[in-house]
């Protein structure tokens, strides 16, 4: 009796040690995809992350007291279809507070407000027209969150260069709001260098794998980029608009991007995805682009579920290779 009052004096004479609460998440993404170009040429293959990016997910959070925690996350991603090793902080790696005062968060962005933007489809991402890995993930960023005030936010990211020598700059103003059935973001992002500093990150339009590398580690010219996305709960469906704006320095690759989708809930855990994008150009260089897609899903469970999807691409130059209707079947599991 002696001995465990003793113990119990004792334990509760040291300090309290938090643990901090780690979380393993993710998910899988993986499909068979058939693709008929407009030149007739047909093949069949496997894909990765059609719908949603392929992930896995470290991070956790520690109470400090006071309202005070620290938070880090690890988001790396990878390739269901092909040998390929997991690609480890690709897609963000940060450390940082958060308490009253609001976040911030010190690393490599895991998303700028414009990469939710860009990826923003309620279909996901198929094959994105056009999204540059610096800006929606900057190198060496600090970034800083506003408490949610009746629902709004304000975040700034701003991503320096490790040598002030080169004087490479990217600076994200962004302002976010959620309150009911409404969720709407606007992004403003400022890119100060020269145009060997910025390179394209390409992308890839499911079994169209050489359309990645048509664009991939070609040097383009900073600029100013400029994004807004709207979703409305409107209870029979959920409907979606995203606008997005490029202005180069040198007026190559300037762009107006727009997209409208609905995503309409069905019987039995099935629900319809609808969405419609457009690329138009405002100058000569880039080529004009659409897409129409339609996919089916089936929720097996609240993390598995399985779906057939249909898009096809158009553009109005003569591309035979990576125009043409694409069609998929997959499943898609979250952990």
């Amino acid at each position: 009796m002696k001995k465990s009052l003793l113990a119990v004096a004792v334990a509760a004479a040291l300090p309290v040690v938090a643990h901090a609460q780690v979380t393993l998440s993710g998910r899988i993404d993986t499909s068979v995809q058939s693709q008929k170009t407009t030149a007739g040429v047909s093949s069949t293959g496997m894909g990765s992350s059609l719908l949603t990016t392929n992930q896995i997910v470290l991070s956790g959070s520690e109470d400090l007291g006071g309202g005070l925690r620290a938070n880090f996350i690890i988001n790396s991603q990878f390739s269901t279809d092909q040998k390929a090793l997991l690609d480890f902080g690709h897609r963000g790696v940060g450390v940082g507070l958060s308490g009253g005062f609001g976040a911030v968060e010190l690393g490599r962005s895991s998303c700028t407000t414009l990469c939710s933007i860009a990826a923003s489809g309620l279909i996901g991402n198929p094959g994105n027209l056009s999204t540059d890995q610096h800006t929606i993930r900057p190198d060496n960023s600090v970034t800083y969150t506003t408490p949610s005030m009746s629902g709004l936010q304000a975040k700034v990211v701003l991503g320096l260069e490790e040598s002030k020598a080169t004087g490479k700059e990217i600076t994200e103003f962004a302002l976010l709001y959620a309150a009911g059935p409404l969720s709407a973001q606007f992004a403003y992002v400022d890119e100060k260098g020269t145009a060997s500093q910025f390179v394209a990150a390409g992308f890839a339009a499911g079994a169209a794998a050489a359309t990645a590398a048509s664009t991939a580690g070609a040097a383009i010219a900073p600029g100013k980029h400029m994004g807004l996305r709207v979703n409305y709960n409107a209870g029979f469906a959920t409907l979606h608009v995203r606008y997005q704006d490029v202005d180069r320095t040198d007026n190559t690759g300037d762009r107006t991007e727009y997209g409208v989708g609905a995503l309409i809930p069905l019987a039995g855990g099935r629900s319809v995805l609808l969405d419609y994008r457009s690329l138009q150009p405002n100058s000569a260089s880039p080529t004009d682009q659409t897409r129409v897609a339609a996919a089916l899903v089936q929720d097996l469970s609240k993390r598995t579920n399985v779906y057939a999807i249909v898009w096809n691409d158009k553009k109005d130059k003569v591309d035979d290779l990576n125009e043409g209707t694409f069609f998929a079947v997959g499943v898609r599991h979250n952990f």
